[in-house]
């Protein structure tokens, strides 16, 4: 196997990751594109394979597989890449390139916090000519499905209770993959998970298609790989951790709607 260098990027906002033998270094909490970019300053090696904090490589080969594809035209590639019909993008699942050519496209935009930085990044490798690919390499992404909502994003959304829970089903010793999809099937992180996306993409760009074209037909106006390819969408994500934490105040806010469901239905019952 190749020579591999681990790098953890904690931006959570307590900063207290430590794992031994594996380097971790601190970055501004949630912001996720200054989290991949100093990750990747930090990184010594010649190539670089991004991850979420949610894939699971189930394939030994896999950085010989990805490093063996890449040539002068296909510049980055990985296992989950996604066909738009304006523009296609690759999922940090991982998403892997010469280290050279990410820092020579400028790296991730640090403009916002979350969202569309890979699509972004992907657009401007077409910019200039070169290419993205897919590659067969076996490997598991927890996410929701058709949600784009990933086991990090379940992390954020939950609760402290919800949390330790958590934090217990994935020490135990009988943990299986089953039980992961299990958590992901959770009602309440599904309900959660369909309030983060409308309040991080559906209502910002709604309210941007309602002012910027009052009065164009239902069947004329833009959808939202338009706003992705055209540069829009991306700017309506946070840009501040004010406005992070105003998003995530939210999601809590229905976190303590929920609680006082149950508290209603067990008096009920």
């Amino acid at each position: 196997m190749s020579k591999t260098e681990i790098i953890v990027v904690d931006n959570s906002p307590n900063q207290d990751f430590t794992l031994e033998g594996v380097k971790v270094i601190r970055s501004e909490p949630y912001h996720i594109p200054k989290g991949y970019n100093a990750g990747v300053a930090e990184a010594q090696g010649g190539y670089i394979a991004l991850f979420h904090d949610d894939c699971l490589m189930n394939d030994p080969l896999w950085i010989e597989k990805s490093i063996a594809a890449l040539n002068q035209d296909v510049i980055a590639l990985g296992p989950d890449l996604r066909q738009k019909p304006s523009y296609a993008y690759l999922k940090e699942t991982p998403l892997v390139m010469e280290k050279w050519r990410f820092i020579e496209l400028g790296g991730y935009d640090e403009s916002h916090f979350i969202g569309y930085q890979a699509a972004l990044l992907c657009m401007a490798i077409n910019k200039v000519g070169k290419q993205i690919q897919g590659i067969d390499i076996d490997c598991t992404h927890f996410a929701i499905p058709g949600k784009s909502i990933g086991m990090s994003t379940v992390l954020l959304l939950a609760n402290h209770n919800e949390r330790e829970q958590l934090r217990r089903t994935f020490a135990s010793q009988c943990f299986t993959l089953q039980d992961m999809e299990r958590v992901l099937d959770d009602s309440r992180m599904m309900m959660r998970a369909r309030y983060f996306i409308d309040y991080l993409v559906f209502i910002p760009s709604s309210i941007y298609i309602q002012c910027r074209y009052p009065d164009v037909p239902q069947e004329q106006l833009p959808g939202m790989d338009e706003l992705v390819s055209d540069g829009v969408l991306h700017r309506m994500m946070p840009k501040t951790r004010e406005e992070m934490d105003k998003l995530i105040r939210i999601i809590g806010y229905h976190n303590e709607l929920f609680d006082r469901m149950d508290d209603i239905y067990d008096g009920v019952r």
